[in-house]
């Protein structure tokens, strides 16, 4: 089984947080698995919402490229899912996206959770998210710490600073925990490595989630599913329906510059 888990930072900008995350994600695939870490050139460097969209039509170019190189499954390690939906419609391979999978996992484990993300100006974007999902009534807020993305991607190498940056997501958890949340999603994989590094994480013994061995071993399950159900993975009707292949590659050739 081959899974192409594309990140949205670099190595020129987040050299220590790659290195962590290919380390960390290659001790919990399954064996047999192949992995692949894909980065994006320019990466994901500031909070805006111009950015995201940047991002994810990199994203989608790279999800369509890791199709034809022989991927099973790609894990979009980008909490926004930004280039989500296209990047479904455009490959015949399952795409999960880590912030749907672990909004909609949280289910299974809380009757009402929570979302702490890197940057104030995120918080509209998980909004979107958590109402696109139909999960308004199960998110009791969301609430942000103030770094850029890639800012604390070099901290990786230092654990005094992964700690001061959990205790961060500690102070802005436990309002959230006030006001009902059972569980505290930190939206993004940043904070979900650090989690990881750090075993298990719990504001005021409410547990904190780490979607990203959720994502891996779901992207491992769906390959493992499609092939039990016949190449069957996703519906093609509505949203995810599929343009013909030269529509996919005119638009692979324009986002590829």
């Amino acid at each position: 089984m081959k899974i192409h888990y594309q990140s949205f930072v670099n190595r020129a900008l987040s050299e220590p947080y790659l290195r962590h995350l290919s380390e960390y994600l290659q001790g919990i695939k399954r064996e047999g698995t192949t992995l692949t870490l894909g980065e994006l050139d320019p990466p994901d460097d500031y909070a805006h919402a111009l950015v995201e969209y940047r991002c994810g039509y990199q994203a989608i170019r790279n999800v369509v490229e890791a199709e034809r190189a022989g991927a099973d499954a790609v894990v979009l390690g980008h909490f926004q899912d930004i280039g989500l939906q296209e990047a479904k419609a455009a490959v015949d391979i399952p795409v999960i996206g880590l912030g749907e999978v672990s909004m909609l996992f949280a289910c299974t484990m809380a009757e009402r959770f929570a979302l702490v993300t890197l940057n104030p100006r995120f918080i509209p974007v998980h909004e979107q998210q958590v109402a696109r999902l139909g999960l308004e009534r199960r998110v009791v807020g969301v609430r942000a710490l103030d770094f850029q993305p890639g800012q604390i991607t070099n901290s990786f190498d230092d654990p005094a600073e992964i700690a001061a940056a959990m205790a961060m997501l500690k102070e802005q958890s436990r309002p959230l925990v006030a006001a009902g949340a059972e569980l505290i999603v930190p939206a993004g994989g940043i904070p979900m490595l650090a989690c990881g590094k750090l075993g298990h994480v719990d504001v005021d013994g409410v547990p904190v989630l780490n979607g990203l061995p959720l994502a891996l071993k779901f992207a491992e399950m769906c390959a493992e599913l499609k092939v039990l159900w016949g190449g069957t993975h996703i519906s093609r009707r509505g949203i995810f329906s599929q343009p013909p292949r030269e529509v996919i590659d005119t638009a692979i050739r324009l986002l590829s510059g």
